[in-house]
């Protein structure tokens, strides 16, 4: 044989050989061959969980009271500035009102003359009933006794009644929290005159806040009425637990969003009134799905998959697509995945399909807390 013929046969060989072994492929070991790799694993988890979505809302305190004076007064003495606690009930300003003060002196002298009117009115009257009994007197004198005591009555009725009256505007000069929480505004000098309803205080409580959350219009129909939500707030790296207070349907022409109110509970007291929140939402019912550690996923390209291991110990790679996050996990979909499934978590960069391998030590199950 030449030796152009044997090295044409050599060649059709070497073509056979790659077309017979695929690319990348590594072949498992035996007897001599390479060793096992070792990997670390986790066990594919299947949970119940609903499809979430994240929203940006402004948090807020749940109650805010603004306070104002009822009455026109003088700033007599401010008991809270701005910053200083409150208790419900307790006094923050006082005001006077030196007019109101004079005012009502006369009428109270005014009304104690008319009340000794009144008695010396009650007791003439007393002596015509007497001599009308005696027929000593016509009946129209009598009649005229009770007009004019009637008469008497009524001025100190009213008389009573504007004196009451002004020791009200004066009480309502004491300006007190309806509310437990903080002074967060105010705006008042000593001596400073108030009108009415001039905002003088603005009070928050910070034991529950409320998130004002914009959704989507299209996703009306998926957010439930009410419900348990997580509430994240980057800013101080903190996460809430939050419900569901209302579903505003109405939707807004500029932003196409409707208005989702979540409540949460501030038991640590934390100052979080004006920070922006991450609530996030379950659009549809919970179904069942899959889900695997971080590191379980492999990203080649725009490639993406996780490596089982069979029950020959060998890899066997399967595509996946991440349909979210879920604690510290994702949700995968692929085929033939199913609770229990042992997947590498550490080793898997290398690994190809059937690669022998050896189980170096196992992770916990992924965290299935929800968020």
């Amino acid at each position: 044989m030449t030796f152009l013929a044997r090295t044409a046969g050599l060649l059709a060989a070497c073509a056979l050989l790659a077309v017979a072994t695929p690319a990348g492929a590594q072949q498992r070991s035996g007897p001599g061959g390479p060793p096992a790799a070792p990997v670390v694993v986790a066990k594919l988890k299947e949970v119940s969980d609903a499809p979430k979505s994240d929203y940006t809302g402004l948090i807020q305190p749940a109650t805010r009271v603004l306070l104002s004076a009822e009455v026109a007064g003088r700033l007599k003495r401010l008991r809270k500035k701005q910053g200083d606690a409150v208790i419900a009930g307790e006094v923050v300003a006082e005001l006077e009102n030196l007019q109101l003060e004079d005012d009502l002196a006369v009428l109270v002298a005014h009304m104690r003359e008319t009340e000794v009117q009144l008695h010396l009115t009650e007791n003439q009257q007393e002596r015509t009933a007497q001599l009308f009994a005696k027929k000593l007197i016509s009946a129209q004198q009598y009649e005229d006794g009770q007009l004019n005591l009637a008469a008497a009555r009524a001025r100190v009725d009213s008389e009573r009644a504007q004196v009451k009256r002004l020791h009200d505007q004066l009480g309502r000069m004491t300006i007190r929290s309806p509310t437990r929480g903080q002074v967060v505004s105010s705006n008042l000098e000593v001596g400073q005159w108030v009108t009415p309803n001039q905002p003088i205080f603005e009070v928050f409580n910070y034991e529950e806040y409320e998130v004002l959350v914009g959704v989507p219009g299209r996703l009306l129909p998926s957010v439930p009425e009410s419900g348990p939500v997580t509430v994240e707030v980057p800013e101080v790296g903190a996460t809430l637990h939050g419900n569901i207070q209302a579903v505003v349907r109405h939707v807004d022409s500029a932003t196409g969003n409707f208005t989702l109110r979540v409540q949460v509970a501030n038991r640590d007291g934390l100052p979080l009134s004006g920070m922006l929140a991450r609530v996030r939402l379950p659009l549809t019912e919970s179904a069942r799905i899959l889900t695997v550690p971080r590191d379980a996923v492999v990203r080649r390209g725009d490639r993406t998959h996780v490596v089982i291991v069979g029950e020959d110990n060998t890899a066997q790679i399967v595509p996946v697509q991440v349909k979210g996050n879920f604690g510290d996990s994702v949700i995968v979909t692929g085929p033939g995945l199913k609770d229990g499934m042992p997947v590498v978590v550490r080793g898997n960069e290398r690994l190809f399909p059937g690669t022998l391998v050896r189980i170096a030590d196992s992770q916990p199950d992924p965290a299935s807390r929800k968020l």
